[in-house]
């Protein structure tokens, strides 16, 4: 299953989402429509669309926090870098 019109990093943030509840999913960057997007097995299509749904309604508010390890951002919510899948510490400074 293809889940298209994502920007890279939204591709990247999803994959995340779904990797911490063990849904394999690669992200194919290009300019090729069709292809570009996030990919998840067919077999983990509901599961996966379950995930995803959840993720968006519990969106935090709040400031994007910054990966210990590469320093990328991510949002509030996220338990682990979008990037390189480091662990945030459980509490944070607002």
């Amino acid at each position: 299953m293809l889940i298209g019109g994502l920007s890279d990093a939204d591709a990247q943030v999803r994959r995340s989402l779904l990797r911490a509840q063990g849904v394999t999913a690669i992200v194919r960057i290009g300019h090729i429509p069709g292809i570009s997007g996030l990919w998840v097995q067919e077999e983990d299509r509901d599961l996966a669309e379950t995930v995803l749904q959840i993720g968006e309604e519990s969106e935090v508010a709040g400031p994007d926090q910054v990966c210990p390890r590469c320093s990328e951002t991510s949002p509030p919510n996220f338990g682990m870098c979008w990037s390189c899948s480091a662990s945030f510490p459980e509490t944070r400074e607002a």
